[in-house]
């Protein structure tokens, strides 16, 4: 058997392409958009580029010999949480696999940075959950809030007051101002009820003219506190302000009861119900 001895043009043709080799490695590794890690089989980072630096908010130097901090494998296009150095929360997309180098078998980890995609679907998500006009939860928020809410009051026995209430004469001052002035009369209404209530009750708007209000503070207050307590909030707002009209709603509650505990449906139905009392009782013109 005759034995292949590189000529050479051979072995010109190989360090061509060795060279060839290390700019390709060069030009992904360390110009590229991916931060790229080794990670050794006990989690520590033996490898690190410059995006990795930037993605992370430390030098290289800095990178390596520290451990990555997730689980490794990960599952390929999984997205993680890095906290830089600064403070800021960053995320990043990471996809896995294994390379041998040097007898070693260790993890290629590639992280692409999606911190802004991810700001973006989180702004998303908080615009699908929100009225326009109020800023208020919609009922598509308040719903999944509140029910979230209520499996937690009857795991841990709460009783939490629902409120309902609708914001009194908006057709008259419809007609009569015009729909700028209603939409300003439901944005004022969603402001005192903020302002009312604590930062951990649900507030949101419904419908039209429909408010409710998951009051969840410990011990519960009564719902004829809550009553007062909102009736002053609009008498003060009227004191303060100079609109041709008063503002003031009317109110139904329903509390929830851990040892009956009802659907949240059946709660603001409840609520509406009294809501429709006290309208029949108290007509507004």
């Amino acid at each position: 058997m005759i034995e292949h001895v590189p000529q050479h043009s051979d072995l010109e043709t190989l360090a061509s392409a060795l060279h060839r080799s290390e700019q390709f490695f060069q030009f992904v590794a360390e110009d590229g958009w991916d931060a790229i890690l080794l990670v050794d089989s006990r989690g520590g980072i033996i490898y690190a580029n410059k995006e990795a630096a930037r993605l992370f908010g430390r030098p290289v130097a800095e990178l390596v010999g520290q451990p990555f901090g997730h689980p490794l494998p990960g599952k390929n296009g999984q997205e993680i949480q890095i906290l830089c150095r600064n403070g800021d929360l960053r995320v990043a997309r990471m996809r896995v696999g294994r390379v041998n180098i040097a007898d070693r078998t260790v993890q290629l980890t590639l992280l692409r940075d999606v911190t802004e995609l991810a700001r973006m679907r989180q702004d998303l998500s908080c615009l699908s959950r929100r009225d326009n006009l109020t800023g208020l939860l919609n009922r598509r928020g308040f719903t999944a809030l509140a029910q979230h809410q209520l499996r937690l009051a009857r795991r841990l026995r709460l009783r939490p007051l629902l409120l309902s209430a609708d914001v009194d004469r908006l057709r008259l001052v419809n007609q009569c101002f015009g729909q700028a002035e209603g939409d300003r009369l439901l944005s004022d209404a969603a402001t005192v009820l903020a302002d009312t209530f604590h930062e951990a009750d649900l507030l949101g708007r419904i419908g039209g003219d429909e408010f409710v209000a998951l009051a969840t503070e410990q011990p519960p207050l009564p719902r004829r506190e809550h009553v007062n307590r909102l009736h002053d909030a609009f008498c003060a707002f009227n004191r303060a302000g100079e609109r041709p009209y008063t503002l003031s709603l009317t109110i139904g509650a329903a509390r929830f009861d851990p040892d009956a505990p009802a659907e949240l449906d059946e709660l603001i139905g409840s609520a509406d119900q009294a809501l429709y009392q006290a309208r029949q009782e108290s007509p507004k013109t």
